[in-house]
């Protein structure tokens, strides 16, 4: 998923779980995301990073992902076969059934925050520290993007096979 938009994603999805685990923290209705990117959470640092390093070596600290760290969530990536990119799921799963006969003709939607503020709503200062602040996570997803890209591609003859 585009690492802003997954962090933006996240502060209106607190917002809205009254029961979300944040707010044993502080975090209230009033919490602002300009004050929300300013907290030490790993799920506002790099966290799709995080998650494709083993949990053995991916507790590290906030801010400490660096270019090692990244090159072993990159290796593990890349030893995927299929990518797919949240912006695209509908397309990823018509890819799946098409490449690899699977029966995914459709996935169900959960925790999708309604009429939340986009990206372009944001200021450039908040959206620039978000980015800062998951700079690995933007080449990763930069790379699932153009692999999937790639497999679409690749694909379309099947897929017109599967309309027919």
């Amino acid at each position: 998923r585009d690492p802003v938009d997954r962090v933006l994603s996240f502060f209106y999805y607190v917002k809205r779980l009254k029961t979300h685990y944040l707010r044993r923290f502080g975090f209230t209705d009033e919490t602002t995301l300009e004050e929300f990117i300013t907290w030490r959470n790993k799920e506002l640092d790099n966290v799709q990073t995080r998650l494709l390093v083993p949990r053995s070596e991916g507790q590290i600290a906030f801010g400490e992902v660096d270019e090692s760290f990244f090159q072993k969530a990159l290796a593990n990536l890349n030893r995927i076969d299929r990518v797919g990119i949240l912006e695209r799921m509908d397309d990823f799963l018509q890819l799946l059934e098409a490449a690899e006969g699977w029966d995914v003709s459709s996935a169900p939607v959960k925790n999708r925050t309604e009429s939340r503020p986009s990206v372009a709503e944001h200021s450039d200062a908040v959206i620039a520290r978000i980015r800062e602040m998951n700079a690995f996570d933007i080449r990763l997803y930069e790379v699932a993007r153009r692999r999937f890209e790639e497999d679409w591609a690749e694909c379309q003859p099947m897929l017109k096979n599967v309309d027919a």
